[in-house]
């Protein structure tokens, strides 16, 4: 009999949900600083459901594994530090980006001329154009988390579209965890969730995205769809609603593109691939 943990559903969605709400609660009431790790716990949880605790060999998607681990360290101790504005970005980009060229390394090793760096220049561009935007939403949680939801799913089922199913089960485990704190804000209402929650959420789905391009067959033109998802926070007038209707339309105009993105793939990927 297949345990109930071995399901992709339950591994993917059902799982990553209930640690993050978990979490969530519990922070919210002993430490409501860090209350955005619920969305960190939520990948936590379906990266180890579905990679375990081992390390070796050391593949492109356990580099992604271990580099959102570390990433939420260093942006608790961003957060912790008071750097200024500037300062601070430019060291998540840093550090993005660096992760960003150890996942791709052994990828990129192989291309020459401009195909290399088209493929360098693409990875860098999307992650740190994502880190940057997800940073300025910081004081915006409600379009935040609405936006790791939504760039969570397209990721995961774009990525699926793309032939891979590993990197697709990982995204949609940021988007469970980005949906425990989209409910939690829901009762907590506005509430800053720092660097923790921005940077976790740009960081896994940049790098799952790029390695969907440079692992599967996901097409470059996803991400760029993908890309608009932070401009949602410059919906006119969103600010002045109730925060549960605030929090529905960044919802609803985050879905809106992550359709467009999964539209897009299913249009030019020739034969989409099943989920196993």
């Amino acid at each position: 009999m297949v345990s109930l943990l071995d399901l992709p559903e339950v591994q993917s969605a059902v799982a990553p949900l209930i640690t993050g709400l978990v979490c969530g609660l519990l922070l919210y009431r002993w430490a409501p600083r860090w209350a955005g790790l619920s969305l960190v716990t939520g990948f936590m949880t379906t990266a180890l459901l579905v990679n375990g605790v081992t390390i070796e060999p050391l593949t492109g998607t356990r580099k992604i594994i271990l580099a959102v681990m570390a990433a939420t360290v260093a942006a608790a101790v961003i957060d912790a530090s008071p750097l200024r504005p500037v300062v601070r970005r430019t060291v998540l980009v840093i550090i993005a980006l660096s992760a960003f060229f150890w996942m791709a390394f052994r990828v990129l090793a192989h291309k020459e001329g401009i195909i290399f760096w088209l493929y360098s220049a693409g990875g860098v561009v999307y992650i740190a154009w994502l880190v940057l935007a997800l940073d300025a939403m910081r004081h915006n949680s409600g379009a935040l988390a609405s936006t790791a939801v939504a760039l969570g799913i397209g990721t995961s089922i774009t990525a699926i579209l793309g032939a891979s199913a590993l990197l697709g089960q990982l995204a949609a485990g940021m988007a469970a965890g980005g949906g425990a704190l989209w409910l939690l804000l829901l009762r907590y209402h506005e509430h800053p969730v720092g660097n923790v929650t921005s940077f976790a959420a740009a960081l896994s789905c940049g790098l799952l995205g790029m390695g969907g391009i440079l692992f599967a067959q996901l097409p470059w033109q996803v991400p760029g769809v993908l890309a608009l998802m932070p401009l949602i926070r410059f919906l006119p007038r969103v600010r002045e609603l109730p925060y549960w209707q605030r929090a529905s339309l960044y919802m609803l105009a985050a879905g809106v593109i992550t359709g467009s993105a999964i539209f897009a793939a299913w249009l030019i990927i020739e034969e989409p691939a099943g989920p196993y």
